[in-house]
C-alpha cells in the first residue's frame, strides 16, 4: 500500500545523514520516529495513514532533532589521510651550472 513512500532522513543541520546509499527510512518507521519525538517532518506526501485515535499525512523528508556527528566524513582541516597529515618531500636545489 505504501510501499513506495520512503522518507529521506536528514540530519539536524538538514544534510543526508548518508549519501551513498541514500539515506531513507521505510513508511513505518519514520512515521515511529515521528511519533516518538526524535524526528521532525519537514515534507510530506499526500497519502494519509490513520489510526483508532490519529490521522497523519506519511512524511516524505525527516529531520533530526539533534545532531549526530556522521562517521564516515574527512574532517576540515587539509589534507589528511589515514595515516594522519600528508606529507611531501623535500626537493634539494642543485646550483646552477657556471
Amino acid at each position: 500500500m505504501f510501499a513506495n513512500c520512503p522518507a529521506l532522513v536528514l540530519n539536524a543541520d538538514f544534510q543526508p545523514l548518508s549519501y551513498f546509499p541514500l539515506s531513507l527510512f521505510g513508511w513505518e518507521d519514520s512515521v515511529k520516529a515521528v511519533v516518538k519525538g526524535s524526528h521532525v517532518v519537514v515534507a510530506e506526501y499526500d497519502q494519509v495513514v490513520r489510526s483508532p485515535s490519529t490521522t497523519m499525512r506519511l512524511p516524505s523528508v525527516i529531520a533530526l532533532r539533534e545532531y549526530v556527528r556522521p562517521p564516515n566524513r574527512s574532517p576540515s582541516r587539509g589534507s589528511m589521510s589515514s595515516c594522519g597529515p600528508l606529507r611531501l618531500p623535500v626537493l634539494q636545489r642543485s646550483a646552477p651550472p657556471e
